[in-house]
């Protein structure tokens, strides 16, 4: 009984944690949507996209393989704290330089992609977002659960904050950035005095690295490939339409990120759950776990979705963000449909990663990316908005099928 509470007492932890980060933002985007003007919005928005591209690579290299095989080792060969910083540390600063590489490539095709200001301001807190990123994670893993609570208040509440205090002084994306890079540096700093002695081995980083590479080489392309792939129709619209588009996006994103409470939280636990009982259990025990989560996932869709129909799409946008946004409200219906998918497409991930399987997950995001290319511009320049939110839709459900057919298909 006791060990029944204390894992429901962690998962209560785990959501709460997820509900901060994810509230934060919610709310963080409803305040910048309203004291930025939407050009401002959506360079911050752009600026987002990149940084989830990064995030999504360490994800992938770093984050994956941690959660998957750390859990199958014999406890006294757990991985050193000293390597897996090294290791992200190391990751960061390549992350940076190619960060300008990108701006630089990104402003050859349009002056649209040209960010009028907080480019260095938006390097620094690059920096800070990822490895406090890390260690949160890494946290989750050695079940530091209040540890991670009070990071995440810092940086996400922290921000929050600071931000609506300066909201009277002008701001612009410069002291956005800044303001986030003061609070998640004092996140990290907090952090520090819980990750132990620092002991730097070289060599047996190097062999991390290399395990790593084995294990996530797939995922890692498939990042990149999942990056474009979700994100090609809203660059495409920014390059036809303007900047703008991707602020218009963000703001129903934004709405829809409610289901993000869920989704990261079932992240930060289910996988290495899902390890565990795989090794102890075999495959259809695995499986059962994933679909009594699956089940849960569609409760939470459903009540939401009844909230959403009976609130109004209308009054929920005027409400929120104000009537310039009520010609796309009806735009959360179809967002709705892309959530279910995109939860279908985590939980089918989860066991391709816990079978070892990822070489799926990159075919799966190539194709995708393909089908997306062949879409956006003829949709983007017929349709607009409409028409970047229905070909979201169109792919998640194609990456769906293709998970199904390849990842499970023959299992």
């Amino acid at each position: 009984m006791y060990n029944v509470l204390k894992f429901n007492s962690k998962k209560l932890i785990v959501f709460l944690d997820q509900g901060i980060v994810s509230g934060s933002n919610f709310l963080l985007s409803i305040l910048l949507a309203r004291v930025l003007n939407l050009d401002v919005f959506g360079e911050f928005s752009l600026l987002w996209l990149v940084l989830l591209f990064f995030l999504g690579i360490q994800n992938s290299f770093i984050i994956s393989p941690m959660y998957s095989l750390e859990p199958k080792r014999l406890k006294n060969s757990s991985l050193s704290t000293s390597n897996l910083l090294v290791f992200q540390f190391g990751f960061v600063l390549v992350s940076l330089l190619l960060l300008f590489v990108f701006f630089k490539v990104a402003q050859l095709f349009s002056s649209e992609y040209v960010i009028s200001s907080g480019l260095f301001s938006f390097a620094l807190f690059f920096i800070v977002y990822l490895v406090q990123d890390f260690i949160r994670r890494f946290f989750f893993l050695k079940e530091k659960y209040n540890l991670i609570v009070i990071m995440d208040m810092l940086a996400y509440l922290g921000s929050l904050s600071l931000i609506f205090i300066y909201k009277e002084n002008a701001l612009d994306l410069n002291k956005v950035f800044t303001l986030m890079f003061f609070c998640f540096s004092t996140s990290i700093v907090f952090s520090v005095f819980f990750l132990g002695k620092i002991r730097i081995n070289f060599r047996d980083v190097f062999l991390l690295i290399k395990e790593y590479w084995v294990f996530s080489k797939w995922l890692s392309f498939s990042a990149i490939l999942q990056w474009f792939s979700g994100n090609i129709y809203v660059l495409v619209g920014s390059f036809i339409l303007g900047p703008w588009v991707a602020g218009v996006v963000k703001i129903f994103q934004n709405i829809m990120g409610l289901f993000n409470v869920a989704f990261q939280a079932f992240e930060n636990f289910i996988p290495i759950s899902a390890a565990h009982i795989y090794k102890e259990l075999g495959y259809k025990n695995m499986i059962n776990y994933i679909k009594g989560f699956a089940l849960k996932g569609f409760v939470i869709f459903f009540i939401l979705g009844v909230l959403i129909v009976v609130l109004s799409p209308k009054q929920i946008i005027s409400y929120i963000y104000g009537s310039d946004y009520l010609a796309y409200s009806n735009l959360i219906y179809i967002y709705i449909c892309i959530y279910i998918f995109i939860y279908l497409g985590q939980l089918i991930r989860i066991i391709i990663r816990t079978i070892e399987n990822t070489k799926v997950v990159f075919w799966v995001y190539f194709l995708a990316m393909i089908f997306s290319i062949l879409l956006s511009w003829p949709l983007v320049k017929f349709y607009e908005i409409t028409g970047i939110v229905i070909g979201t839709l169109l792919t998640q459900i194609f990456m769906f099928i293709l998970y199904y057919k390849l990842g499970l298909g023959k299992t």
